[in-house]
C-alpha cells in the first residue's frame, strides 16, 4: 500500500464532481460543466508560467479558465476536449501520466432520466 501511495502522489490529479449538474435545462447543465472543468482547470495555475508549455499550450490552458462578465466562457469544441486537453498540459508540465477521478457521474443522466419520467406523469 505503501508504495502504491508513494507512486500515486507523483502524478497530478483531475478530480471532478458532477454532484451539482441538475436541471431539465441543457443550457444550464452545459454550463455548469464549463464551471466544474473551469474551476478544476484554476488549481493548476502553474501552467500559465511552465517552461514546458509552448504558446500554444497556454492558449488552450487559457481557454478553459476564461471568465467574461463574471461567468466562465468555453467554446463548445473547448468544452468537449477539455478534459483531454487539460491531461495533456500537465502530463507535458509533470512528464506523468495524469489521474482523472470523475465522482457521481451517473448524477447528470439520473437528473434527466428522472426529471423526464416526472414530467410524463404529472
Amino acid at each position: 500500500m505503501l508504495v502504491f501511495r508513494k507512486e500515486m502522489s507523483k502524478h497530478p490529479v483531475i478530480f471532478l464532481s458532477l454532484k451539482n449538474v441538475e436541471g431539465l435545462d441543457f443550457q444550464a447543465a452545459k454550463y455548469q460543466m464549463i464551471e466544474i472543468i473551469a474551476k478544476e482547470a484554476k488549481r493548476f495555475a502553474y501552467l500559465k508560467q511552465s517552461d514546458r508549455l509552448d504558446i500554444d499550450d497556454k492558449s488552450a490552458y487559457a481557454s478553459l479558465i476564461r471568465l467574461e462578465d463574471g461567468r466562465y466562457e468555453m467554446r463548445d469544441e473547448a468544452l468537449y476536449a477539455s478534459l483531454q486537453t487539460l491531461s495533456e498540459l500537465l502530463y507535458k508540465h509533470h512528464c506523468r501520466k495524469t489521474v482523472i477521478l470523475i465522482d457521481e457521474y451517473d448524477v447528470p443522466l439520473d437528473e434527466r432520466f428522472f426529471g423526464i419520467i416526472n414530467y410524463a406523469t404529472n
